[in-house]
């Protein structure tokens, strides 16, 4: 104890001393990791919070219902769209609280969502024509895109499970744009409203916002999703191996993102056990989008992180209340329903925007690298274009891999046919197989961004204390014993 003391004292000296240097994170918070703002601004931060997120929440649905052959007016979208807020929340709470304890939020995520398309491409699960689905009863509508739905549950939830075994057992300026996204669905939805009113868009046109408003009156006020919802998962070795993919890029991109919270949340380097906490939790909340049915994995947004660099309030407490706020939303299948009657023009839109933006994210991790190289051109340029043409060809070319086992050619084909699984590999071989510097392949200027340790002892004694904020709020004093 005196130890410890003596460490406080000296902390709280070096502070002190360090007042006016330009290095000090906390200087320019408002508020920080450990700190509870007014429960007003709380809360206006937790909305804030919530309008950077739902636009990349409700975006999943719109690409996910077309491929498991749902209808357009089907009312059962706003309950999968409610159903992955209602998850989000759960998710974000348990990693906010007992995850790696900093002010993510976890919710869906683009990198799911090709394996996904991938599996759906296969024959078996095809969707069929127009004229037999509109000949069918609600009923078995209804199972066409169910069974779709328990198969991709399946491969969620044991995938996630390598995540979870990862985590837990193993080592390991967009904000405002996306605002803009936000202000322009509104505007454009009222020209839209006001262009329909007037009856200048024909009956039927995409663009009314007419269309769909009788899906309004088939859903139900409220309604508590539950596990298995959609009937029991089902599970395929091709499916299972095809979403790895999607854990795999979760996983690698929430080690990048909690030494960069932490950062801007003023708070110490995450310890190793912290960020094998994050990653378990995540897969935990992966594993339980599956269980819901939510069609899609979890993964931090990266979104919101933008949001706490732009707003420098970096409190765990407006994560925890934003939970509470999508908790609500996800019990309100009504408010979930506006969502689905976006005229389509508007979700063009808002796809050009969301993907340019990530396909633009993705691009930025290449800083780090030397751009002047043409061993990294040769590799970039070859996995780029080598992971979209195979896909390709696999796509137009159904049946090419025949190897006299279904189940084999059923797994090579689901693999080969996601891009993300193929690029990555691809480039991990190339990069670690071609000879090159560290410093050409960028592993010094990443290592020095994402340091996860002090350097010094005067920063381990000021960082002693602050550690103690990634400890569970409960119970610690069982666990250290």
């Amino acid at each position: 104890m005196n130890e410890f003391k003596k460490c406080f004292n000296k902390s709280q000296k070096n502070r002190n001393e360090s007042s006016n240097g330009s290095n000090n994170r906390e200087e320019t918070l408002i508020y920080g990791l450990d700190d509870v703002p007014p429960w007003f601004l709380t809360i206006f931060m937790a909305l804030q919070h919530y309008l950077t997120m739902i636009s990349a929440i409700i975006s999943i649905p719109f690409i996910l219902t077309p491929a498991l052959c749902m209808k357009e007016d089907d009312p059962n979208k706003s309950y999968i769209i409610a159903t992955m807020i209602f998850v989000t929340a759960i998710v974000t709470f348990l990693q906010v609280t007992f995850g790696c304890r900093l002010p993510i939020v976890q919710g869906g995520t683009i990198s799911f969502l090709i394996p996904t398309l991938a599996i759906l491409n296969q024959p078996q699960w095809k969707c069929p024509s127009d004229d037999i689905i509109g000949s069918m009863s609600q009923e078995n509508r209804t199972e066409v895109w169910q069974i779709r739905m328990r198969e991709l549950s399946g491969a969620i939830i044991v995938s996630a499970l390598f995540q979870m075994f990862l985590g837990y057992f193993g080592s390991a300026s967009l904000s405002c744009l996306i605002n803009s996204v936000l202000v322009a669905i509104i505007v454009m939805w009222v020209f839209s409203a006001t262009l329909t009113f007037i009856d200048y868009f024909p009956i039927g046109h995409p663009a009314r916002t007419d269309t769909k408003l009788k899906i309004m009156s088939n859903v139900s006020w409220f309604r508590i999703p539950y596990p298995c919802q959609w009937g029991w998962p089902t599970f395929s070795l091709s499916s299972i191996l095809g979403m790895l993919a999607g854990v795999f890029a979760c996983t690698a991109e929430s080690l990048g993102y909690y030494p960069i919270v932490a950062k801007m949340s003023g708070g110490p380097p995450p310890p190793l056990h912290v960020i094998n906490r994050g990653i378990g939790t995540e897969g935990l909340g992966t594993v339980l989008a599956g269980i819901y049915g939510c069609g899609n994995g979890t993964n931090t947004f990266g979104e919101n992180v933008g949001t706490i660099g732009v707003t420098k309030i970096g409190s765990r407490r407006v994560i925890q209340v934003l939970c509470i706020l999508m908790l609500l939303q996800g019990v309100c299948i009504k408010f979930a329903t506006l969502f689905i009657i976006i005229p389509d023009p508007i979700v063009g839109g808002i796809f050009c925007v969301m993907f340019g933006m990530i396909t633009a994210f993705g691009l930025s991790a290449l800083q780090y690298i030397d751009l002047n190289s043409s061993r990294n051109l040769f590799i970039l340029g070859f996995t780029l274009l080598f992971s979209l043409a195979l896909p390709k060809w696999l796509k137009n070319n159904p049946g090419a891999i025949q190897t006299g086992f279904p189940v084999l050619d059923n797994t090579l084909t689901v693999l080969l046919s996601t891009s993300i699984l193929v690029g990555g590999v691809l480039g991990c071989f190339m990069d670690n197989l071609i000879p090159g510097t560290d410093e050409e392949r960028g592993l010094i200027a990443w290592s020095n961004q994402m340091q996860l340790t002090v350097t010094t002892n005067e920063e381990a004694c000021e960082h002693e204390i602050n550690y103690r904020t990634y400890d569970f709020p409960v119970g610690m004093k069982f666990i250290k014993k």
